[in-house]
């Protein structure tokens, strides 16, 4: 589910809901492009200093991470 952790300025846009276990981040210096381990599509986004990069009302819009959501696995070498 998409949220913006606000504490830690990070926000989550889900463009696909999968298991974490399914998933990789690509690094890039914005944050990390997600990824379905089996086919390589674009799951979801992950957005560092969130509030310097997306508007304001969008994080204003989003909620905050239940405590039961994880994070993504690495990617294996």
């Amino acid at each position: 589910m998409s949220h913006y952790a606000r504490q830690e300025d990070i926000a989550l846009l889900d463009l696909e809901s999968l298991d974490g276990r399914r998933t990789y981040g690509e690094d890039h210096e914005w944050g990390l492009l997600l990824r379905e381990r089996e086919t390589g599509r674009v799951t979801g986004v992950e957005v560092w200093r969130a509030s310097e990069r997306l508007p304001p009302e969008l994080l204003a819009a989003l909620p905050e991470p239940r405590t039961s959501e994880t994070g993504v696995e690495p990617q294996s070498a």
